[in-house]
Order: structure tokens, then C-alpha cells, then sequence
């Protein structure tokens, strides 16, 4: 995200994929690209692979509630 930029939020059921995730990202910002966008959180540090778009938030352990960076993003 751009220094200053608005955060984009969400709430999501927890068997919504990650994919689902940034399918809700592209929709909001134009240089989100599904299939390259890319999920890290910050702490334990973790980046998410492509493999793992088909798992929920639960299986993920993203639940109850999350906060995803995206590093791809390059606004």
C-alpha cells in the first residue's frame, strides 16, 4: 500500500478462501491481478503461496480475525 493510502477492509466468513481474498482486492483497486498478487502477514512471518489460495481462512488459521499485507501490490 502507498504511503497515505486508504487500507481496504473487509469481513469475510472464515470458509472463504484466499483466493476469495483477492478476488475482493482486485475488485477495489485496478493494479490488483488475481493470479499475481501475492498474501504475507507480519507476525509469525509467513508468506502465503499460490497453493495455498484454495484453503480457507480457517485452514490457513486466519481466524477469527486477520490483517494481510500485500507486498505485490506496488502502488
Amino acid at each position: 500500500m502507498a504511503s497515505g493510502a486508504t487500507p481496504n477492509t473487509t469481513t469475510l466468513p472464515s470458509d472463504a478462501t484466499l483466493r476469495e481474498v483477492a478476488e475482493f482486492l482486485a475488485a477495489q483497486m485496478l493494479s490488483v491481478d488475481v493470479e499475481t498478487v501475492t498474501f504475507a502477514q507480519h507476525f509469525p512471518r509467513k508468506t502465503f503461496s499460490r497453493d495455498q489460495f484454495s484453503k480457507t481462512l480457517r485452514e490457513l488459521g486466519l481466524t477469527p480475525s486477520a490483517v494481510r499485507t500485500f507486498p505485490s501490490i506496488g502502488l
